[in-house]
């Protein structure tokens, strides 16, 4: 998604997160109680909030908590109506929506929603990442190779923040920008990349 257009609706989109996280941890929570303790409504409901989160995710492009959302989806369909959740699977749950929680952190401070430990989370939701390319594979993958990658990243991510209303310290802003050019320039001379350099 174009930045500028989800800087535009990123407060509302937020402020819906926030809902609907605080909303699927308290029913994530209910559903350790035996079936005759909990709501009728519970397990259905929650599915409903966690899918249109899921939604609400893939369709700004964030991929990090539409992979979350996802794995705790995946989840959820496992989950009887009969039967209790596994402490386990409450604990994973909640530490996923603790992580999209840091996401939109980041976020509002103008920073990409980025989501920490993606792999490792989901993992604990039951979900394994596609195994990582070889170094060959990685090298066919672009030009640049790996290290010239996260330096691109790091650089967009940069830049982002700077173009963020609410940046705090523009000029610290700035010049993490350009020390994150010159790093990509000097990955990808190191490659003999000198369109990207």
């Amino acid at each position: 998604m174009d930045p500028q257009l989800l800087r535009s609706i990123w407060p509302v989109f937020a402020a819906e997160t926030r809902e609907q996280i605080q909303a699927i941890g308290s029913k994530v929570l209910g559903l350790e109680q035996p079936a005759a303790a909990r709501e009728p409504d519970l397990l259905p409901s929650l599915k409903r909030v966690v899918h249109s989160l899921k939604g609400s995710a893939a369709s700004l492009g964030l991929d990090d908590i539409e992979r979350i959302v996802h794995a705790i989806e995946d989840g959820l369909s496992h989950v009887s109506v009969e039967e209790p959740i596994s402490r386990g699977s409450v604990e994973a749950m909640l530490r996923g929506l603790s992580a999209i929680e840091n996401a939109l952190n980041r976020g509002d401070a103008g920073e990409q929603p980025v989501v920490d430990g993606v792999a490792a989370l989901l993992k604990a939701l039951g979900h394994e990442e596609p195994v990582a390319p070889t170094s060959d594979e990685a090298a066919s993958s672009g030009p640049l190779g790996e290290d010239g990658l996260k330096a691109l990243n790091a650089l967009e991510a940069a830049l982002s923040r700077l173009v963020s209303p609410k940046v705090q310290d523009r000029a610290g802003a700035v010049r993490a920008a350009v020390d994150q050019a010159h790093a990509l320039r000097h990955s990808a001379e190191a490659v003999q990349a000198e369109q990207v350099a």
